[in-house]
């Protein structure tokens, strides 16, 4: 079978660490890293059982896995010369005191265009006519819909139905029937 060109698929294979055998061989569109951490990460966490990973994540809890993985990455380390330049070179370089007075005396008093002025004033009218297309009209008016119901239409606490009866009271002395239901 043969892949287009303009397709990114990696084959990889799973080989065992104790014998340098492969033992797994797939193919991803995805990170090789991600790829096999997806395979671990189902294995740890109990979701399938495939004898090689679920073998390698055992194995990799023991000591010697333990050893071999913090081990790993700390072979291809920087020489000090080659860690000083790229100390040297990630470092900020101050600037000279007269570089710094040239850059503050430039933007000092300086006023923006009217053209400028133009354009922001707007670009703010059109992000506050945004908003107010968002806001609901009684948030913007700052009154809560509760408060729109006049005192007098609102039930007093005793009118208002409870869980032990069913609707107002119905008899002359004020107790009503409960509803079974």
């Amino acid at each position: 079978m043969t892949l287009p060109s303009s397709c990114d698929v990696s084959i990889y294979g799973l080989v065992d660490p104790r014998s340098g055998e492969v033992r797994y061989v797939g193919k991803t569109k995805g990170n090789l890293h991600s790829r096999l951490n997806g395979h671990l990460g189902d294995v740890r966490r109990g979701r399938v059982y495939i004898p090689f990973p679920s073998a390698l994540v055992a194995w990799s809890k023991s000591e010697e896995g333990r050893a071999i993985r913090s081990a790993a990455g700390k072979t291809r380390t920087h020489s000090p010369e080659t860690r000083e330049k790229l100390s040297f070179l990630s470092t900020g370089k101050k600037r000279s005191l007269e570089s710094r007075r040239k850059q503050a005396a430039t933007r000092c008093g300086a006023k923006h265009s009217q053209t400028t002025i133009e354009k922001m004033k707007a670009t703010w009218a059109r992000k506050r006519l945004d908003r107010q297309k968002d806001v609901d009209p009684h948030e913007s008016a700052g009154i809560s819909v509760s408060s729109q119901v006049a005192d007098d239409n609102r039930l007093r606490s005793d009118q208002a139905p409870s869980l032990q009866r069913s609707g107002y009271p119905d008899r002359e002395d004020g107790r009503s029937e409960t509803v079974m239901g």
